[in-house]
């Protein structure tokens, strides 16, 4: 079989893309257009992929979106793991945190992968709706780890609850990136910053 000018070039590269490759892209557009505001065209396009060749991967639109969550939130669960043994001062740690939300913002306020499945959570297929739970119940639940270790150590007023702050701090983090889209790109960190300082009062 003979091949037209650059042809075996492409064939190789489209061979050489992996699953992350296809995750990475689909995670990009999901943060920037929501989980249903790109087709597999529309990924097989971004990368330079066939649409035969992404349901290699994953069979279904459903079984893509779901492992797009699941990576995100394993990824983010490693990264919650690495802050609790990096330190154990309280305010530190939710530093650390607001640092990573502003990197999976990026310089193009990109909205997390949590806060666009709990928009679109009615019209997700199943399994990415679980994931989508999995994962708000992994970024509450670290929160309110750190905020309980930090009633423990005395380092949060006496008058505020743990779970409390926690679920304060986590809506506060998914409405920052929200409106930061909407705004300017030092919102996020402005009003984390101003949420930081009243859990200190």
């Amino acid at each position: 079989m003979f091949c037209r000018p650059g042809q075996t070039e492409l064939m190789a590269r489209r061979r050489d893309i992996t699953r992350d490759d296809i995750l990475d892209a689909a995670q990009r557009l999901m943060q920037q257009r929501g989980a249903n505001g790109f087709s597999v065209r529309d990924l097989s396009g971004e990368i330079g992929f066939s649409a035969a060749s992404l349901h290699h991967h994953f069979p279904s639109r459903a079984d893509l979106l779901a492992a797009v969550l699941r990576r995100y939130r394993e990824r983010f669960n490693a990264r919650m793991a690495e802050i609790e043994a990096e330190t154990e001062n309280f305010f530190a740690r939710l530093e650390r945190l607001i640092a990573h939300f502003a990197s999976v913002a990026g310089a193009e306020n990109r909205v997390c992968p949590a806060a666009v499945s709990a928009v679109e959570f009615n019209t997700l297929p199943e399994a990415a709706r679980d994931e989508s739970l999995a994962l708000w119940a992994n970024l509450s639940g670290w929160i309110f780890r750190f905020s309980q270790q930090a009633k423990v150590d005395g380092d949060l007023p006496g008058r505020t609850a743990p779970d409390l702050a926690a679920r304060h701090f986590t809506a506060t983090l998914q409405g920052a990136l929200l409106l930061q889209r909407m705004t300017h790109p030092g919102t996020l960190l402005e009003v984390l910053h101003e949420a930081v300082e009243s859990l200190r009062r």
